[in-house]
Order: C-alpha cells, then sequence, then structure tokens
C-alpha cells in the first residue's frame, strides 16, 4: 500500500493487493480525509477497504486424506478441522468448506456450505463421547456408499468385521456410522 500525496491535496493510494473480482484498488482521498477529526474515518475507512480487499485467489475449499501420506499428518489435519472428543490415532476425511480452510477476511459475509465426511480410529471406550446427542436409527439411503470411499484407498488399515451401528442427529443432516468392536466411527455432516 502506498499513500502518495498531490500538489493539489489529493492523496493517491495504491495497493497491489486484489479484491474478491480481481480488480486492484486504486483510491483518490482528499488531504481533508487524513486531517483533523476525520482522522478517525480515513483510518477506519482505509482499514476496511484493505481487509475486505484482501484476496490470495487460493483459498484451499477442500481436504483429502490422500494429501496426506502418515497417518499422524491425517489426524493432525482432521483435528484443526472437526470438534474431537477423543484422541484418535488414525483417520480419512474429505472435508468441503465453501468459506475454504484459511481465514480469510472477504469472506465473512459469503453464505457458507460445508460437507464433512471422514472415518476415525479410536479406543472403543471413547466410542460413546462422539454419540452425544444422537440419535440410533436403522440403516437408510444416508448411509450408503460415503464410508467406503473414503477407506477405499487404504482398506488394509480398517479391518470392519463387526455389525456396524447407525446414527443421527435429528433435524441435521448429520450421519455417524459406528463399528464399535473395532472402533471405527464414520461421520457425514452437511450444514448450509
Amino acid at each position: 500500500m502506498i499513500l502518495h500525496e498531490h500538489d493539489s491535496g489529493v492523496i493517491f493510494l495504491r495497493t497491489p493487493v486484489y479484491n474478491l473480482y480481481g480488480a486492484s484498488i486504486s483510491l483518490n482521498l482528499h488531504k481533508k480525509y487524513a486531517n483533523g477529526m476525520n482522522k478517525l474515518f480515513f483510518t477506519f475507512s482505509l482499514c476496511f477497504i484493505t481487509l475486505c480487499s484482501c484476496s490470495n485467489g487460493e483459498i484451499k475449499k477442500e481436504l483429502y486424506s490422500l494429501n496426506y501420506g502418515t497417518k499422524a499428518e491425517r489426524v493432525a489435519t482432521l483435528k484443526k478441522e472437526i470438534e474431537v472428543h477423543s484422541d484418535f490415532e488414525n483417520a480419512e476425511f474429505l472435508l468441503h468448506n465453501s468459506k475454504g480452510f484459511t481465514f480469510h477476511i472477504n469472506t465473512f459475509y459469503l453464505p457458507e456450505y460445508r460437507d464433512y465426511k471422514y472415518v476415525i480410529k479410536l479406543n472403543p471406550e471413547d466410542i460413546d463421547k462422539w454419540l452425544k446427542g444422537l440419535k440410533k436409527v436403522g440403516p437408510s439411503e444416508s448411509f450408503e456408499e460415503w464410508p467406503n470411499q473414503l477407506i477405499r484407498i487404504r482398506k488394509d488399515e480398517w479391518s470392519l468385521q463387526s455389525t456396524p451401528e447407525y446414527y443421527a442427529l435429528e433435524n441435521k443432516m448429520v450421519y455417524v456410522l459406528v463399528y464399535r468392536k473395532e472402533g471405527v466411527i464414520f461421520k457425514k455432516s452437511i450444514s448450509l
């Protein structure tokens, strides 16, 4: 950001950042806005415009566990993005967030859409900590396909032999599939 004062008393603001639409921001402000009682207004306006225009165009909107080689990397990444109720030792995930996974001020006014699908392996004794507020339900279309899609690449790390239990959150799009004996929880959560 560069401020230049012209002989005519006009202050030129040039900034190399781009707004949401990719246009460079360039403002011409009269000198009177930078002096006296209007200094606070000028500072606030300048900060607001700068913050609202900050965008690098590289917002990561999807996180996929296939991009992380080790269990430790996958677990650490997932722990940053979900509400954690206990420790877990392995994870696979496909997370989509329309606002992205890095905070950018120019997205504060946009609606958010999240589609989180993940599976974790944990101590079987901790499973009930992850089921608070969920209601046990019967199998339905909501549980088809997505669990197998999550583990299809590293299937050898996810031995599933027991009969699954199905859970859902009433009036929400949250579905949980539990293999209690193996200590495995699949979760799908969609929020608008």
